[in-house]
């Protein structure tokens, strides 16, 4: 496995603190529990506040150690979904065992972040009251707007046509700063006609509420068990009209979660590249991914249509932003310049700032003042 040491790491968060004397840093892809399941429940830390504890045991602040690259392993259709997902659970158990404001000041702080939007995701089975709750305990724990933003999010049992009076709830109510879609967990089957006419109507509504829609897109996971599938792949959304909002779109993972690299260079880039250029409002945030499809997005992809995400805490963010800035390097690109496009100037001007009506070209992302 090919390895950073831990003098490389500092030398590319030298160059991140270079950054950060004239700009600030944006991480659009964090999670504020674990989604995937959402079955954990934490605990105030009597020791440490600001951190809330699965297990009561003591919160140690992170440290920078031997980066290792992460890699895709391929576990095809296992069918013991079941045995997997308890596993997937057990080890879900360790990376999100703290969670709270300082847990995650602490990842910022390492990583060179200054705010980060939180992306909560109602699971298949929550009603909108059940996630109404579990977004009144998000805005509770996370409550300094400094440093967190929070995303929204839909229940699937809530119906197309009353989709943009929900989202309008949760504006008033949360003040919430967009919307996160994840069809796999939430249990919107895209290979069905419904559910890709829920989908339009989610993008619509959320253009008239002014707010950016960021979409999970990718291949299933088999960890995840159950009866989830591909239903978020590419060729799921690729009919759907996202130029019918004039807010963002952000499709996370580039649309590669998961995926091989043949089928991400034989499919999925021509297909992401065609979406693009037929939709203006289309973003991709980079969170989740590992080197190489990392380094073909970088490649193929124009820098002002990429966000920098990096799903933490199911990756340590700090490793997110060395594995970017590595990646540039190693793709010939100017480093400060393209990675100031992707965490500072691009998020802050979809997501992070107050707009009114605003049209995108597709070459051009507004300036920052």
């Amino acid at each position: 496995m090919k390895t950073l040491p831990p003098e490389t790491c500092a030398a590319y968060l030298g160059i991140l603190a270079g950054i950060k004397q004239h700009h600030r840093l944006y991480d659009v892809h964090v999670h504020p529990y674990e989604v995937l399941f959402d079955r954990f429940t934490y605990q105030d830390s009597a020791s440490a506040p600001g951190v809330l504890s699965l297990d009561g045991k003591g919160y140690s602040t992170p440290s920078i150690y031997h980066f290792r690259f992460p890699e895709l392993t391929d576990l095809g259709n296992d069918s013991k979904s079941i045995r997997l997902q308890d596993i997937s659970v057990m080890l879900l158990k360790k990376v999100y065992s703290f969670v709270g404001e300082k847990v995650f000041s602490d990842q910022m702080e390492l990583g060179g972040i200054d705010k980060v939007l939180l992306l909560p995701v109602a699971s298949e089975s929550s009603s909108a009251t059940q996630f109404e709750n579990r977004l009144r305990w998000v805005t509770e724990y996370y409550s300094d707007q400094r440093r967190f933003a929070i995303a929204g999010s839909v229940p699937g049992s809530v119906p197309t046509d009353g989709l943009r009076d929900y989202i309008l709830s949760q504006q008033v109510r949360f003040n919430i700063k967009a919307i996160k879609c994840h069809p796999v967990v939430t249990g919107i089957d895209l290979s069905r006609m419904a559910r890709k006419q829920w989908l339009a109507e989610l993008v619509r509504a959320c253009g008239q509420c002014r707010l950016p829609l960021i979409i999970h897109s990718g291949r299933n996971n088999p960890y995840w068990g159950g009866k989830r599938t591909n239903c978020a792949a590419l060729e799921n959304l690729k009919r759907i009209n996202f130029s019918c909002s004039g807010t963002p779109v952000i499709i996370a993972h580039a649309g590669f979660h998961r995926c091989t690299m043949s089928d991400i260079l034989t499919e999925g880039l021509p297909l992401l590249k065609n979406m693009l250029s037929t939709h203006d409002n289309l973003f991709v945030d980079i969170s989740g991914l590992t080197f190489e499809p990392l380094k073909v997005v970088i490649e193929h992809l124009p820098a002002n249509r990429i966000l920098f995400g990096s799903d933490a805490l199911y990756a340590p963010q700090w490793e997110s932003v060395i594995l970017t800035l590595h990646a540039l390097r190693v793709k010939g690109r100017r480093i400060e310049d393209d990675f100031i496009k992707y965490a500072s100037i691009n998020p802050r001007s979809l997501i992070f700032e107050e707009k009114t009506n605003v049209q995108y070209a597709a070459d051009q992302i507004p300036s920052v003042p």
